[in-house]
């Protein structure tokens, strides 16, 4: 049994928080806001348009659409593409948007899977298959809204609205909020929107899920250091190393915390719960030691035992599970597989199971 001692902060402190929830919620968000990804501005542009850029009918009766956002404003404009796959005449079913800041990077790009036939083979998000599986699914490039880079160019969102205060996790779920918001528009009318994203995307679908409920699910693959995981008692990736490697993914209050996450006043279990009740599905890996999925599965755990509280089923174990084993309660799933930190087929074979299986 894990300790639920106060030495982790608790979701839930007593009866107050539990009969309250709504607003034991509000302050568990302004805790993650104020010390870790910040506070998305309020924000007012000049002109924002959505066209589409290229349309794609292919042989089976699949097409692909490709759309450009641009918001401008003054003399300065930022924007990001992204494309939405699915059948002809089938646009009402279940979206899946996948938050992509890897459209530049060569490595994930390798690894994503085109052919209709081979998509059994793995991709860290494969649209096809998707499709098949009975979904629409957008791949949202949210990379081109702000780099991920400490470099802002002129044309990125963190230029028009400069960090400190938040930061590019933020403003990249900002963006796959923004694009879901479209998507009626573009005749892709279906209410049942799961946001996911694998890695640093895993750790931005998650804040994308705990702050905007147009996400009706979440799926978050290998989230990690400020994703998933636990900080305390962590291994791998700790505070330290995010906020020195990759200083633009929080906000600046987060870098209080290098080699203090004792200090923290929450833990992220608590970002988790933020989804509830809306369902929830992580994956880890087993020799993908930099995000410890023995402190994943601590922070799902953690949540389980929050949903048993709100009357949910939750998992019904808190002792890590087998390899290849899904365990799921009502509205959460999770499995460790085998492999290192990657997203592959098997992961997506759960996952649909599970997307498939809250929809019945």
């Amino acid at each position: 049994m894990y300790d639920l001692s106060m030495s982790i902060p608790q979701i839930i402190r007593d009866e107050k928080d539990l009969k309250n929830w709504n607003e034991r919620r509000e302050e568990i968000l302004s805790l993650i806001r104020a010390e870790m990804f910040g506070t998305t501005p309020a924000m007012s542009f000049d002109s924002e348009s959505c066209v589409c850029l290229e349309h794609l009918k292919f042989e089976n009766n699949m097409e692909r659409y490709l759309y450009g956002l641009c918001l401008t404003k003054g003399s300065d404009f930022c924007g990001l593409k992204f494309t939405v796959t699915c059948f002809e005449n089938k646009k009402d079913k279940p979206i899946v948007l996948y938050i992509n800041p890897f459209s530049h990077n060569p490595k994930v790009y390798s690894n994503t899977v085109f052919s209709f036939k081979d998509y059994d083979k793995g991709g860290v998000f494969p649209e096809f298959r998707l499709v098949n599986e009975g979904f629409v699914a957008v791949n949202c490039f949210v990379d081109e809204l702000s780099s991920d880079s400490p470099m802002h160019t002129t044309h990125d969102l963190l230029q028009l609205y400069p960090p400190g205060a938040w930061c590019t996790i933020g403003a990249w779920a900002w963006g796959a909020d923004k694009t879901a918001s479209l998507l009626p528009s573009l005749g892709f009318t279906s209410k049942k929107i799961t946001v996911c994203g694998f890695s640093r995307g895993a750790k931005t679908a998650l804040w994308a899920g705990a702050q905007y409920e147009r996400f009706t699910s979440v799926y978050a693959c290998n989230p990690g250091c400020c994703g998933a995981a636990i900080f305390r008692g962590k291994q791998g990736e700790m505070i330290k190393d995010i906020t020195e490697r990759y200083p633009y993914w929080s906000c600046d209050n987060f870098k209080k915390y290098s080699g203090k996450e004792e200090e923290l006043p929450f833990d992220q279990h608590m970002l988790l719960s933020l989804i509830f009740p809306r369902p929830l599905y992580i994956s880890s890996a087993i020799e993908d030691k930099w995000s410890d999925p023995e402190k994943e599965f601590e922070g799902v755990s953690l949540v389980s035992a929050f949903h048993e509280k709100m009357g949910y089923r939750g998992l019904g174990t808190d002792v890590f599970p087998p390899l290849g084993k899904t365990i799921r309660g009502d509205i959460l799933g999770y499995h460790v597989r085998e492999g290192d930190h990657d997203c592959n087929s098997f992961d997506w074979s759960c996952v649909i199971e599970f997307l498939k299986g809250i929809e019945e």
